[in-house]
């Protein structure tokens, strides 16, 4: 999709999907963790899980806190498009009403034309 000199963001779906993509690495590496498991290796995995999960959504500065400002400049964006969209629909309905304001009057002089040069 072509994006619009005014667009204040990038597009955020690559975002969402890199969450996306991190929660299930997260979930298939529990689910494959068992009890053969080595416990310096369940330990690594934990310390990386959480590395991750903090990324994601933990604290003021994270993933979905960077979604969630995106959104909402697009949100905003979005309003002022239709409010301008809007604006100028009005317009264009009031040009439309003069112009054919203007027709008629212009049909009425072309009227009283014709009724001049036919008094001569």
């Amino acid at each position: 999709m072509a994006r619009r000199a005014t667009e204040p963001v990038r597009h955020t779906c690559p975002d969402i999907d890199r969450v996306i993509r991190k929660i299930t690495e997260i979930v298939l590496g529990m689910e494959s963790c068992g009890e053969g498991t080595d416990k310096e290796d369940i330990l690594e995995s934990i310390s990386s899980w959480s590395s991750d999960l903090k990324e994601i959504g933990f604290g003021k500065w994270n993933e979905l806190e960077t979604l969630r400002s995106s959104n909402a400049s697009l949100r905003e964006w979005g309003n002022d498009m239709y409010n301008e969209a809007e604006n100028l629909e009005r317009r264009l309905d009031e040009a439309e009403t003069r112009c054919s304001e203007l027709e008629d009057r212009i049909r009425e002089l072309e009227r009283r034309i014709e009724e001049l040069e036919g008094e001569e």
